[in-house]
């Protein structure tokens, strides 16, 4: 059976690769853990789309470029500064949006004063490097993870055909080509199992994760003959999560119960390792 667990980051990924590996007597046959980029990058491969993806490096270096284009006061920014630094960032949060260059037009017309020239002076950079990636026949990492979510859900060869098990795994925040993405993954696997940091009870502490809880009911919804399941934790579950809650308060400075309620089994002991 073909399994594939997606994990938020690279390290996030190596360590459960290796833990994977342990648990199968030391033999780990192909990339069973992955990430959304890593993805990405495997499924326009698949496809044979063959625009490389910038790197943050090169994405900061031509937002600087389009600023340098697009003029006013983002222009010549130096590009180790702290401007330089806050363009690429805001121009990286838009694009993840997928907020685009007539729609932060749009958004400015309904301010006035320095707000209204600000949006509109990033506005202007924004539509330069739309042009720049186009222009360069490059992707950034948000237009990356669209094509792969497109391709995604053409159920197109290779890995978007699906693995048996898909594992979702420590992902909360997404944007939209990221859950369409997942989405797409989960509906050419056979299983699909969501592990999504979802607390029912404190809405105002999982916020972030519920538009991804969303698509996955969706999908639930209109899978056929599929298996999905979100495992949701909760605050005050009974054994070892109710523990490492406990064990997660004293660490945030909260308070612990001075002594183990009635049928609780052990204690929590806690060693700081390396890394960690």
């Amino acid at each position: 059976m073909s399994v594939l667990c997606i994990v938020p980051s690279a390290r996030a990924a190596a360590r459960a690769s290796r833990r994977l590996c342990d648990a199968q007597d030391g033999i780990l046959f192909g990339p069973q853990v992955s990430t959304l980029d890593r993805l990405a990058g495997a499924i326009l491969s698949e496809r044979g789309d063959r625009r490389p993806v910038l790197s943050p490096l090169a994405e900061r270096l031509l937002v600087l470029r389009a600023a340098a284009g697009a003029g006013g006061p983002f222009a010549g920014a130096p590009p180790g500064g702290g401007l330089a630094t806050s363009l690429a960032t805001a121009v990286a949060e838009l694009r993840r949006g997928e907020v685009g260059a007539e729609d932060a037009r749009s958004a400015a017309e309904d301010l006035e004063g320095g707000p209204r020239d600000r949006l509109l002076a990033l506005a202007a950079v924004l539509a330069v490097f739309e042009a720049a990636l186009a222009g360069l026949g490059v992707l950034d990492r948000p237009a990356a993870l669209r094509a792969a979510a497109d391709a995604a859900r053409r159920r197109s060869r290779g890995i978007a055909d699906g693995p048996d098990l898909l594992v979702v795994d420590g992902i909360a925040t997404t944007s939209p080509a990221e859950r369409d993405l997942l989405a797409g993954l989960a509906a050419g696997a056979r299983r699909a199992r969501f592990h999504l940091p979802h607390f029912p009870e404190r809405p105002d502490l999982c916020a972030p994760a519920e538009p991804l809880l969303r698509a996955v009911e969706a999908l639930h919804e209109a899978a056929a003959r599929r298996e999905i399941d979100v495992v949701l934790p909760s605050i005050e579950g009974e054994g070892r999560a109710r523990r490492l809650s406990t064990l997660l308060a004293a660490f945030a400075g909260g308070t612990t119960p001075a002594r183990p309620e009635a049928g609780a089994a052990g204690l929590v002991l806690a060693e700081a390792g390396a890394g960690e």
